[in-house]
């Protein structure tokens, strides 16, 4: 795309030479014979060069030249003069003046003068995106990296605040759950109090119709846009310019970023657009990626109760089975748990110790009920049978992958501390830590619970038993552990025994 060029002077002949030279290397050239038609023709973005004479009626070129650097820094001014003194040449220079040719001049002084400012203005233009960009890659990544909806909305809300420098910043979304409905404010920043509430209510239009558009809308100064009108909500404001982004993934648009009074109180440029539509194509991924996060969090979380009220189930059935066993997985449970926090254990151990104290008994499913109901003590073939069940409970479960977790605390509750248990022999160490700390808990829950042949022995005399078989039976480390959270904790269960 060619560059256009705006070249102010009030000789008309050296607007013809300008403009027809110009032209002729393939410049689109626009002309004003004073500064005040140039002002009118001039807006930020709309050229790549001004040219303006230094003396000319009412405004001079400075003058001209300050007034357009105040709206457009990064654009390259080159001063015409025919006589002019080194006070106001230095003045000129400190104004962002980029070059003086002096008249008469020759046509190819204005060529290399014309070209080296357009390049100087490109190698800037490039350097600032590469600046800007640098620091976009960051924000970016961290939009990129928000998991909440609401943290997400406020971090664009301070990229955008620190790369446009815009003071007053909102985020709109549709409201309703299919997304398509009226924009409603989701997060707002520098709104004064005193007109946060006409500016909700006003700011929804141009919003409303820029998400259903999909298309970015700057405007410099609202009383100047005829097809907008004025809207009172600026008023208030130190500056007339805004912007409304619209925040976009493929098609959709999921919400509107609106930005209004820059810092320093001038209009949003074209750079402030794009730097803007950047943040909000970033942050409309991220907004998306969250919300599919939360669905499937929300899924999970469905999965989770509904796979936990099986395994309450199951666990209220094996005790079911009979009225000397009601209540005991529940308890287990409950004593478990005491342990796994007097030992420190992580969420990750408490869950599975959790889950394994509920299902430890589920082996007894396949044991006769004659004999869990049996009023005297086993005979050694009977006790046998029952002491099949941890091998039980492991193959019942071992079809479920969710709980492949839990089976070797399954199969090992009731192993020994010094080898003497079931089914396996194990000893020591080399039984799972968990199926230890189940152990203690199971074992504590018989010896205080009422049998058919046997009364309640109580609380105390389970702490001495717990006391007296800690090295050989149960690890001794643990049994520590239980007898300390008992004695500090309220557990609900054992007032009853």
């Amino acid at each position: 795309m060619s560059d256009r060029i705006l070249v102010v002077d009030d000789e008309a002949a050296v607007l013809a030479i300008c403009r027809e030279f110009l032209q002729s290397r393939s410049y689109i050239v626009e002309t004003a014979s004073d500064a005040g038609k140039a002002m009118t023709l001039f807006e930020p973005g709309r050229f790549n060069l001004v040219i303006t004479d230094i003396n000319m009626p009412s405004i001079s070129g400075v003058e001209l030249a300050r007034w357009i650097k105040e709206r457009e820094p990064e654009i390259p001014v080159i001063i015409l003069t025919g006589y002019g003194s080194y006070n106001l040449m230095h003045e000129a220079l400190r104004g962002g003046v980029s070059d003086f040719i002096e008249k008469p001049f020759l046509l190819e002084t204005l060529q290399r003068s014309v070209e080296k400012a357009l390049e100087h203005r490109e190698y800037m233009a490039e350097r600032e995106r590469l600046r800007i960009m640098r620091r976009l890659i960051t924000s970016t990544e961290r939009i990129a990296r928000e998991v909440n909806e609401s943290s997400l909305l406020q971090y664009l809300c301070e990229c955008a605040a620190t790369e446009t420098r815009a003071q007053i910043i909102s985020v709109m979304l549709p409201g309703g759950e299919s997304g398509s409905g009226r924009l409603r404010i989701a997060t707002i920043r520098g709104i004064p109090s005193e007109i946060e509430e006409a500016a909700r209510q006003t700011e929804a239009e141009l919003a409303q119709s820029v998400f259903e558009t999909r298309a970015a809308l700057r405007v410099e100064d609202i009383n100047m846009e005829t097809g907008l009108g004025a809207r009172p909500r600026y008023s208030h404001y130190r500056t007339y310019s805004f912007m409304s982004i619209p925040l976009v993934i493929g098609s959709k648009a999921m919400g509107v970023l609106n930005l209004a009074d820059k810092s320093d109180e001038k209009a949003f440029s074209r750079t402030d657009e794009e730097v803007a539509v950047i943040l909000a194509n970033h942050a409309a991924i991220a907004l998306e990626r969250v919300r599919l996060y939360d669905r499937l969090q929300l899924k999970i979380e469905e999965t989770e109760s509904m796979f936990y009220g099986v395994v309450q189930a199951i666990s209220n059935a094996i005790d079911a089975k009979s009225p000397w066993t009601k209540g005991h997985s529940e308890r287990v449970t409950i004593y478990a748990g005491m342990i796994g926090s007097a030992l420190g254990l992580n969420e990750r151990d408490m869950d599975t110790l959790t889950l394994a104290a509920l299902l430890h008994d589920v082996g007894k499913i396949g044991t006769y009920d004659t004999l869990l109901d049996k009023p005297a003590r086993l005979t050694d073939s009977e006790y046998e049978m029952v002491k099949l069940h941890p091998v039980k409970g492991e193959n019942i479960l071992k079809p479920i992958a969710r709980l492949s977790h839990i089976l070797p605390i399954i199969r090992h509750h009731h192993e020994r501390y010094d080898g003497r248990g079931y089914p396996d022999g194990l000893s020591g160490q080399n039984i799972p830590f968990l199926a230890r700390v189940l152990t203690v808990a199971d074992t504590f829950d018989s010896m205080t619970s009422q049998r058919p042949y046997r009364d309640t022995p109580g609380r105390d005399k389970g702490i001495s038993e717990l006391h007296a078989c800690a090295g050989t039976q149960f690890d001794p480390e643990i049994v520590e552990a239980f007898i300390r959270a008992l004695r500090t904790q309220k557990t609900g269960v054992m007032d009853t025994v």
